[in-house]
């Protein structure tokens, strides 16, 4: 299991332990404040700028720190940062010490600090170290952890502080942390072919900044998905700030119900974490994104559809779990922290995945500037609206869940990759059960032409639906521009084209597209037949392919697709006239080695005939017929 791995495991300790000493300092701080300050406004003062403190350093050294990421190796840096953390919390033991209030304020400063320097490295190194199907599972480990390290940090701290007895234990369990994830910080394994730069980039805080983010923004999806992860923490914010508060007004519990409900949420996102790999097979699939969105929308009514209970005395977990709303609660802030956790995995690994090399830190350090924008906005919204304005706790969800529809229809409209990919799942997902073999051999950079038997009118949105990356389809013009099915095939970026006789006009525009989706680096599929099989066998491939590889000489990856001759969507017996009844029928779909550019239309028609041949020889079942 990839926890286990020595290139994983040691990386997974030090982030845990990172969080953790974060959370319980800081936590243990707050406690402590609220324990030595008598005075409510000084304690508010306190409690704000510390909040304050903590997120400041995000802002100013956010884009230095990406830089930094990204030009010095992983391994040394963060055994650096590490390190720094020792030092940090050999002050922070000295202030619980001494009781300099002033002193603790400065190191949870420092804290911030460190963690804003750990941030782009802790993203940036998964995908340097982990292989493409394992960014989903790896990250959604990180963040199961990092909730589960938040959780334990936060009730630790809270509890050890009062310990005023034994504030030793606190003090120790500090420093330990401190060490040991030092010590793991040692063993991640260094990455011996990246490059080191031995002299710092210039420290300007303001235009780094607005660089970083203008480079961010060109591109589109990567911008849509830091956008998109900020408003979940958005949400995890408001949500978590405000159970305390929730947990006495409305629930009408004691701190026994505030345990409750942290550790659920916690749990809750550590579990969605973990789904969205399994829900996903190990793939990079944004089609989770609005799945996890609409979950999100069904937990926020649930929890704005809690009754307020009255209360004259605030009851403990027992009492609530008796008489109080207890199951309407727990469905309710677990659904929406499992919905959470779905959520915005993928887009992490997306952001990862897509980034430019070299500027993968970069791109997390400008992540985690908006996730604090966010997180500042909605303190403040709070703030304003429960405390000056009167508001209940029903009225802010439900503005909350007003934006969040309004959002997630702008980021699936500016994006619509996520949507159509929803669209693609649930087709293929509801109707084949797909056998892919050879899913390596499609290249995770550059061009490449995918090309493959053409059975059925399903056939790219099988090939489509396996793939990690987006593919551009040649289609037939007539099809393409059908009224009730246009929008999809725009949404999919299908390139129009009609053959020189019919409309040369629409023929050079194809041309024209697929050299520009070539040079982009974009994967483009076409079916060398021309159209789908009329007879279920494999039919003579066109010359169109190779002179659009003479105009661009990229790699072609072949592949074969089984047992769709007789569905409904293919020719047998006339135009979606098949068996309807061939629901979840085994669908094998073999990808071979990309073939050079300079292989003729003969040879890779050869190719796929191969392949198929190969698939029956796997699925004696499949008789179906392949054309010498």
């Amino acid at each position: 299991m990839l926890l286990f791995k020595r290139r994983f495991l040691p990386f997974f300790i030090t982030q845990f332990l990172g969080a953790f000493n974060d959370n319980l300092f800081k936590n243990a701080l707050l406690v402590y404040l609220t324990f030595t300050l008598a005075d409510s406004q000084t304690l508010s003062l306190y409690t704000n700028l510390s909040a304050a403190l903590f997120i400041a350093p995000m802002f100013l050294f956010s884009a230095w720190s990406g830089l930094l990421a990204d030009r010095f190796e992983k391994h040394g840096l963060i055994v650096k940062i590490k390190l720094f953390e020792v030092i940090i919390m050999v002050l922070g033991v000295a202030s619980f010490m001494t009781g300099q209030v002033w002193l603790m304020l400065i190191v949870l400063c420092l804290l911030g600090l460190q963690s804003t320097f750990f941030g782009p490295v802790k993203y940036g190194i998964l995908p340097e170290r982990l292989h493409e199907n394992e960014l989903m599972l790896g990250n959604g480990l990180v963040e199961a952890g990092t909730f589960l390290a938040i959780l334990i940090g936060t009730l630790l701290g809270a509890y050890l502080v009062g310990l005023q007895t034994m504030q030793w234990i606190l003090l120790g369990t500090m420093m330990a942390a401190a060490v040991i994830g030092l010590i793991s910080a040692w063993f991640i394994p260094r990455d011996e072919h990246q490059s080191s730069h031995t002299t710092l980039p210039p420290f300007k805080p303001w235009q780094q900044t607005v660089d970083l983010l203008r480079y961010t923004a060109k591109n589109k999806i990567i911008f849509q998905c830091i956008l998109s992860i900020s408003w979940f923490w958005l949400l995890g914010g408001a949500l978590l700030t405000q159970i305390p508060q929730f947990s006495r007004d409305v629930l009408g519990g004691d701190s026994t119900v505030v345990t409750y409900l942290l550790v659920l949420f916690s749990a809750g996102v550590g579990l969605g974490s973990l789904a969205a790999h399994w829900l996903s097979r190990g793939r990079i699939e944004p089609g989770l994104v609005p799945f996890g969105g609409f979950l999100l929308a069904i937990g926020l009514i649930g929890i704005i559809t809690v009754d307020q209970q009255p209360h004259s005395d605030l009851i403990n977990f027992a009492a609530f779990f008796d008489q109080g709303p207890f199951w309407h609660t727990t469905f309710a802030f677990f659904g929406l922290a499992f919905a959470g956790g779905i959520y915005v995995v993928p887009l992490y690994a997306l952001i990862q995945s897509r980034a430019e090399k070299g500027h993968k830190s970069q791109v997390i350090a400008a992540n985690n500037i908006i996730n604090s924008l966010f997180l500042v906005i909605v303190s403040l919204l709070a703030l304003t609206l429960l405390s000056f304005f009167g508001w209940t706790f029903k009225m802010f969800f439900i503005l909350l869940l007003i934006l969040h529809v309004i959002i997630s229809f702008y980021i699936f409209i500016t994006v619509p990759e996520f949507v159509f990919r929803v669209i693609i799942i649930a087709i293929t997902g509801l109707n084949y059960r797909m056998r892919v073999t050879g899913r390596e051999h499609i290249p995770e950079q550059g061009a490449a032409f995918i090309i493959c038997n053409h059975v059925s009118y399903m056939d790219p949105l099988m090939i489509t639906a396996i793939c990690r990356r987006p593919i551009r389809f040649v289609m037939y013009h007539k099809i393409y521009n059908v009224k009730a099915l246009n929008w999809f095939f725009r949404m999919a970026g299908a390139i129009p084209i009609a053959p020189r006789h019919e409309c040369n006009e629409t023929y050079e525009r194809a041309m024209q597209a697929v050299n520009e989706a070539l040079k982009n680096g974009e994967l483009v599929g076409i079916f060398p037949e021309g159209k789908i099989t009329l007879d279920g066998t494999l039919q003579t491939f066109r010359e169109g392919i190779v002179r659009m590889l003479e105009q661009n000489p990229v790699p072609i990856v072949p592949m074969a697709l089984g047992n769709m001759w007789g569905s409904f969507f293919s020719h047998k017996n006339g135009i979606c006239k098949g068996k309807p009844g061939r629901w979840l029928s085994i669908i094998p779909l073999t990808i071979g080695k990309p073939l050079p550019a300079e292989t003729s239309a003969a040879q890779m028609q050869e190719t796929i005939a191969g392949m198929l041949k190969e698939q029956l020889e796997e699925y004696p079942s499949l008789k179906k017929p392949v054309k010498e």
